[in-house]
This record gives structure tokens, sequence and C-alpha cells, in this order.
């Protein structure tokens, strides 16, 4: 059974290696200074999916005031399932969730962005109800930091060389089947 509930201080290493599948590292320190900003906006939701045990999902949203609208409307700002639990359910949850808490606020819509070139997570979001409506474009104001660069080149290193050896893995098992 999947448990979805609002993320805690213990829950930052998980939640550092999950959004670190996306591609925005961080150390858990880092996502620990993160989750307690978020967890003082009201304006805020973190949660998590934790199967058996094991936080395996992440989401996090916010409300915001809009001039074009009468009233607020919500963006889905992340959301990462792990991927050896993709395909069960719980990035819908995760969803589910959000949109429960963006309705339970008046929230008018509920929007995300992804980038452009994750085409599994465009099918995802249009599976669960986002139609495509819009183009985003983003302009960082401040340069990462250096120790920021180091810690997410390496990590992205790590996570390449597991990727390369899980299919190598895949692909040794393929032969002892065959």
């Amino acid at each position: 059974m999947t448990i979805i509930r609002t993320a805690t201080i213990s829950d930052v290493a998980a939640m550092a290696a999950l959004l670190a599948e996306l591609g925005y590292l961080a150390p858990p320190e880092a996502v620990s200074v993160r989750l307690d900003r978020l967890a003082s906006d009201p304006r805020a939701l973190v949660i998590v999916a934790e199967k058996e045990g094991r936080v395996v999902g992440v989401a996090t949203a916010h409300a915001i005031s809009v001039m074009h609208d009468d009233a607020d409307v919500a963006w889905l700002t992340s959301l990462v399932v792990d991927g050896s639990a993709q395909g069960r359910g719980i990035g819908r949850q995760l969803v589910d969730a959000v949109e429960a808490w963006a309705r339970s606020r008046g929230c008018v819509r509920l929007s995300v962005t992804t980038n452009r070139d994750r085409n599994d997570a465009h099918t995802f979001y249009e599976r669960v109800g986002f139609e495509w409506t819009s183009r985003r474009y983003s302009k960082r104001l401040a340069p990462r930091s250096d120790a920021a660069k180091q810690q997410a080149a390496k990590q992205l290193a790590a996570k390449e060389l597991a990727k390369e050896q899980a299919q190598e893995q895949a692909k040794e098992q393929a032969k002892e089947q065959a």
C-alpha cells in the first residue's frame, strides 16, 4: 500500500535522491533548508509517497495569485517517482493529492511545466488529465555556485554509470535466458 503524506525532515535524503533523478542535484542539507522554507509557507505543499517504509515519490506545489484570474491557480512544481516504482500508480496518487490540495484552497487551475525532452513525462501528464496549452521560457537570474556545479557533475556521472551498469546487467540476464 502506498501512503501519501506531508514530507518531514527524515525524508530529505530520499527526496534529494529522487530530485537527482530529474537532474536537480542538491545535497540533503540543501533539501532540508528548502523543505523548511516550503513547510513554513502556507501557499506551498510538499508531499511524499511512501511504500513499504521507503519514500518512493515526492511532489511540490504552490498556490499563487494572478492578475488574469479572479481566483488563485496552483502549480505542480516538482514530481518524481523512483524509477523502480514507476508504472504502479504512485505518480497519479501524488497528482491526485496535489489536485485535492489545490481544490481545497479554491484554486481554479492546476498547471505543470516539464522539460521539453521528457517525453515520458508529457505522456504521463496527458494521461492524468493535463493538456498542453502553452510554452514556458526560463531565464536564470543567479549563477549556480561552483560547489553545486561540482556536486551536480559528480551525481550525474554516478547516475549515468549506474544506468550503464543496469543496462549491461539486463543484457547479461537476457543472454542467460536465451
